[in-house]
């Protein structure tokens, strides 16, 4: 995010990775772009992350964050999380694709555990049992 909005770099590593950066608006994010960082932030503090990511760790796309072998397959995910924020008679929308305007093909309830795959925005890639779609993120908490 940082690198799309011109942050000028400096460690070795950075540079190596995203490039010296430095050209305007040197690195300012809009209201929304700050959002998704405090969103990143927030689920590192949550996942225990530490700040001094390596290659080893991170897969090279930037959209997915942890990586689990035990459903016997090679798939990135970022971790599970818990349906909250809704009344009990409520439901959260699972949907095609990251969005309001995508087919809603489940609904979730308060309390059901996911699978979390990778956030865009605000909208966060899940897997509930073998649904796999997308849902707000205002509406799941990572554990």
């Amino acid at each position: 995010i940082f690198a799309k909005e011109g942050y000028c770099f400096s460690s070795r590593k950075a540079i190596s990775v995203f490039g010296r950066g430095c050209f305007p608006p040197y690195g300012r994010l809009n209201s929304s772009e700050s959002w998704d960082v405090r969103e990143i932030k927030k689920w590192e503090r949550i996942k225990g992350c530490n700040l001094n990511y390596t290659n080893s760790v991170y897969p090279t796309n930037n959209t997915n964050i942890g990586y689990n072998n035990n459903n016997g397959g090679n798939q990135w995910i970022l971790g599970y999380a818990r349906v909250v924020n809704l009344s009990p008679y409520d439901f959260l929308a699972v949907r095609t694709g990251p969005g309001v305007n995508y087919t809603q093909i489940a609904s979730l309830y308060l309390g059901n555990t996911i699978k979390v795959f990778r956030c865009l925005g605000r909208w966060c890639e899940i897997q509930y049992k073998s649904i796999r779609g997308w849902v707000y993120s205002k509406y799941i908490q990572m554990y």
